[in-house]
């Protein structure tokens, strides 16, 4: 198995195999920390090699955490403190780059106004023709936003459709 998965000796990031190989290493670490966390009312999920827990009350989370560290290293893995969050009920919430709310998970505020201006940026080629690379990644992102955040997706079309409006013959108009 690992003589067709691997390319050059290594895993090729991003790979179709990707998910079910972590998922095979991970088994045992997602049984013990389910085993753990479980009895203890937390909901613990994991996305590739992000880890969530989720908790009515926060003291068990950081409780709890000290022992969760713990297993993840008897599993031969670390816990990046750099990435390692506590969410109390004012802080945003966010998972594997979205941001989970009490009404769905989106993209948020932040990522929002990140993009505004690339887009709008694309008006500046009068020509028409903005920079291949500059479209190809406002088409990967609107095609991320629509597939996490129907809402974004939808007042991005209609900021793009009013920059079009005001700047007809621009590189916009490739959107």
């Amino acid at each position: 198995m690992a003589a067709i998965c691997c390319y050059k000796g290594g895993l090729p990031q991003g790979a179709p195999t990707s998910p079910k190989l972590a998922n095979l290493v991970t088994l045992r670490l997602d049984w013990r920390i389910l085993g753990y966390v479980g009895k203890r009312g937390i909901v613990y999920t994991r996305y590739a090699d992000d880890l969530t827990f989720s908790a009515f009350s926060p003291e068990k989370l950081t409780a709890s955490f000290p022992l969760i560290r713990y297993i993840v290293a008897s599993e031969g893995f670390t816990v990046n403190g750099n990435k390692t969050r506590f969410a109390g009920p004012g802080r945003q919430h966010k998972v594997t780059g979205l941001v989970v709310t009490d009404r769905g998970v989106g993209i948020g505020r932040k990522l929002l106004r990140k993009l505004r201006p690339q887009i709008l940026n694309l008006c500046k080629y009068s020509s028409g023709k903005a920079p291949e690379q500059d479209l190809e990644r406002i088409k990967g992102w609107l095609a991320f936003v629509k597939g996490v955040d129907k809402a974004r997706h939808g007042m991005i079309l209609a900021y793009i459709s009013q920059l079009k409006d005001r700047h007809p013959g621009t590189g916009i108009s490739d959107l």
